[in-house]
C-alpha cells in the first residue's frame, strides 16, 4: 500500500496542474489563483501572476507535489501510525518520483 503514495502524489498533482477536471473545477482554481495553463496546438502557454503565493505553487511542479505529498503521507502515517522520520522520507520521495515522472511524462 505505502508504494502506491508516490503514484496518487504524482497523479494529484498531474491532474490539479494540467488538465480541466470535472465541471472545470481546477481550470477554475488555476484561474482564481492567476495561473493559467493551456496547451495552443503543440505550443504549452503558462500565464502567471508572480504577486499570488499559490499562483506561484501552481506554477511549480515540485511546489505543488511536495505540498500534496505532505497532506497525502500525513493522512497515510496517522491512519496507520507511522513515525515522523517515516512521514519526511515517504513525502520526499514521493516528490521526487513526481519530478521524475513529470520531466519524463509531461
Amino acid at each position: 500500500m505505502i508504494y502506491l503514495i508516490p503514484l496518487a502524489v504524482f497523479g494529484i498533482t498531474y491532474i490539479m496542474r494540467y488538465t480541466d477536471g470535472p465541471l472545470d473545477l481546477f481550470k477554475r482554481i488555476r484561474i482564481l489563483v492567476g495561473f493559467i495553463y493551456r496547451i495552443d496546438g503543440d505550443e504549452e502557454i503558462e500565464l502567471v501572476d508572480n504577486n499570488k503565493f499559490l499562483c506561484k505553487l501552481y506554477s511549480c511542479v515540485p511546489c505543488l507535489s511536495t505540498w500534496i505529498s505532505f497532506f497525502v503521507v500525513a493522512m497515510y502515517t496517522l491512519y496507520f501510525k507511522y513515525s515522523f522520520v517515516d512521514w519526511v522520507i515517504i513525502s520526499f520521495a514521493s516528490v521526487g518520483f513526481t519530478i521524475y515522472m513529470d520531466n519524463k511524462v509531461v
